[in-house]
């Protein structure tokens, strides 16, 4: 079965969704506009609207990039994380509770890309999901320099 499209949908479509300059460039001029609303929403409200129109994805993108960084820079950790017997390497438990909640995002938003929900690629990322969503809430408080 062949799918019909409407008439001028596929030159539309192009258009909006291409990395081919002709139409890039020209959408990232017209576009540019938005950047400046939203720097400015960010300015006056804390984040701009592409916030309301999806939390999760914004969330899923944003996370693991801050909670990588957080590992990287942290001075310490949640005292019930802190091993004595290793020198220099005491929250070394925290930095990997980090990398897990971070992998976790990620693997949220591979499973709103993923096509089938069926496998085990798909079993992977809901338990990756699960244990790091799990370990976010557990540390939710501790998740601070």
């Amino acid at each position: 079965m062949k799918i019909k499209f409407a008439e001028g949908f596929m030159e539309s479509y192009k258009k909006c969704f291409s990395n081919n300059p002709i139409y890039l460039i020209p959408r990232m001029i017209t576009d540019f506009k938005y950047e400046i609303i939203w720097a400015w929403q960010r300015v006056f409200k804390g984040y701009d609207e592409r916030w309301d129109w999806g939390t999760v994805s914004q969330l899923q993108t944003i996370m693991p990039k801050c909670l990588r960084e957080l590992k990287r820079i942290h001075h310490g950790c949640p005292p019930d994380l802190w091993d004595k017997s290793k020198k220099k390497k005491e929250c070394w438990k925290w930095t990997m509770i980090l990398e897990k909640i971070a992998r976790g995002f990620e693997a949220s938003a591979e499973l709103h890309e993923l096509a089938k929900n069926k496998g085990k690629k798909f079993e992977k990322l809901i338990k990756e999901r699960n244990e790091g969503l799990k370990l976010f809430v557990k540390y939710f408080e501790n998740l601070w320099d």
